[in-house]
């Protein structure tokens, strides 16, 4: 290992992106795999005091400086690790942390900020957290190559005079952008800029405030300055005004390839998704809160959806009301032919699953009707190519028993994952252990996943050994979600 290039190394340490603990070890093991490990944990760091100690230790001198001076940071007398107020301008970080990092959220480095001075009531002000937070950014614009930016002017108000976008080097900073999530009520002059610096947004994730009055020009116009935008995400709650947005969105009809839109009482058309041809992904999940049985009785806005096609889905995920449930049929007669991967808690729709999507490869779908069991025996003989399914149970008389012996009777060759879901507690013991049984003779071409909640509520150690004994023998592969 040692012999190995840092290349080499970067790539076998991209498989524990995810395992920060990993990652940590291997930067005690030398100096070359520190070096190639720090690169990908910094790449992301998880925001807290601990870091923002680190990021105050990599400023620029001249911020140290300017911040002493001010009162921000006191000059230490003793150095001190654990206090961040009083950072070392002598000593300077192994490496050049910032330079690592990819991801940046505005938000959570004004919030650990302002966690920090407020912990310190002899320098509680919001002006030495404005002058921290904007030097840290100034940093951040002068050495850093950002990919991905997230600000969010929801749960933390962050004051319009933090502006990072005027800094020097932000042009260079922010010019490979590939991926900003905000909310609608960011400054209008923060998206102005943007729009004069990134080009090149592929994914833009938008929470509109249900507070603002309308949606800024700024906005629109960051929208509309993207040249090859590909996924778009749109939420709102108690808010209408995503619907200004509209004709900014004209422009990207064909480089689209994904569009979710979530929330809550929305009552204005959807027709605008119908020029996206080019839909590879759609999510439309809507809830709407009432008395009267699903929400208001005026759904007109969802009539256009049954007409729409979409000659390139692959993966759909549509929850909406009751009532609107024949529409939602209608779509997928229209656009599953060509579907892998569906989702919805819709209870009606497993019909029109079984009639018109073949190429399915994964299902996480609601099971309500009377025959429910019947219906899933179909759905497994029909969808040749599926691969996995999570079954969700409400109103159904669908048991566990039955589904364990539908999927072991009727799965196709190449399905290898069941999510157990809220089925695993009432399954018992004997139930299960005949089912591993049966999968050990059948010795299927892949190894079938069972994925079941973690921390049930009622431990049966008698499962628990089951389960274990199978997996030992390579018969089944136990996850816990």
């Amino acid at each position: 290992m040692t012999h190995l290039t840092a290349d080499c190394l970067n790539e076998i340490f991209r498989y524990f992106e995810e395992d920060k603990a990993v990652l940590h070890s291997c930067l005690l093991v030398n100096r070359f795999w520190c070096e190639v490990s720090v690169r990908i944990l910094w790449e992301t760091p998880n925001v807290s005091v601990e870091v923002l100690n680190t990021l105050i230790t990599c400023l620029p001198d001249e911020s140290k400086e300017f911040l002493y001076k001010v009162g921000t940071i006191l000059k230490p007398t003793i150095p001190c690790e654990k206090e961040v107020m009083s950072a070392s301008t002598s000593k300077h970080p192994l490496f050049n942390y910032v330079s690592y990092c990819k991801v940046l959220s505005i938000s959570n480095i004004y919030s650990i900020v302002k966690l920090f001075f407020n912990n310190k009531q002899s320098v509680n002000t919001k002006e030495n957290i404005n002058l921290l937070t904007q030097e840290i950014f100034k940093m951040f614009m002068g050495v850093s190559s950002i990919k991905k930016l997230s600000y969010t002017n929801d749960d933390v108000k962050i004051p319009n005079n933090i502006n990072f976008v005027n800094f020097p080097g932000t042009k260079y900073c922010l010019r490979n952008l590939s991926e900003f999530t905000c909310t609608s009520n960011v400054n209008s002059e923060v998206f102005n800029q943007l729009s004069k610096i990134c080009h090149n947004i592929q994914s833009l994730n938008i929470k509109f405030n249900k507070y603002s009055d309308k949606v800024s020009d700024g906005l629109k116009n960051l929208i509309s300055s993207q040249n090859n935008l590909k996924s778009l995400s749109l939420t709102y709650y108690e808010s209408n005004h995503w619907s200004d947005i509209i004709d900014s969105l004209s422009k990207h009809s064909n480089t689209l390839i994904k569009l979710i839109i979530k929330g809550k009482d929305n009552h204005w058309p959807l027709s605008f998704i119908k020029d996206f041809k080019n839909l590879q992904e759609l999510e439309i999940s809507l809830s709407y809160v009432s008395k009267e049985d699903d929400g208001y009785s005026d759904f007109e806005h969802f009539e256009d959806l049954q007409y729409f096609t979409f000659p390139h889905l692959k993966k759909l995920n549509i929850n909406l009301p009751k009532k609107v449930e024949p529409i939602v049929v209608k779509f997928l007669e229209n656009n599953g032919m060509n579907l892998v991967e569906f989702q919805s808690k819709c209870k009606s729709i497993n019909r029109a699953v079984n009639d018109h999507c073949p190429k399915l490869k994964s299902l996480h779908t609601t099971f309500g009707e009377k025959f429910s069991g019947l219906l899933l025996r179909n759905i497994l003989k029909k969808c040749k190519k599926l691969e996995s399914i999570e079954p969700f149970r409400r109103g159904s008389n669908l048991s566990g028993k039955e589904l364990l012996k539908i999927v072991d009777e009727n799965s196709p060759k190449n399905f290898h994952e069941l999510n157990l879901h809220n089925y695993y507690e009432e399954l018992d013991a004997e139930d299960l252990k005949s089912f591993c049984i049966s999968l050990e003779k059948r010795n299927p071409l892949k190894l079938l996943t069972l994925i079941i909640k973690n921390g049930s509520s009622r431990k049966n150690d008698e499962k628990e050994a089951i389960i274990n004994e199978y997996e030992r023998k390579g018969v089944i592969k136990i996850l816990k979600m």
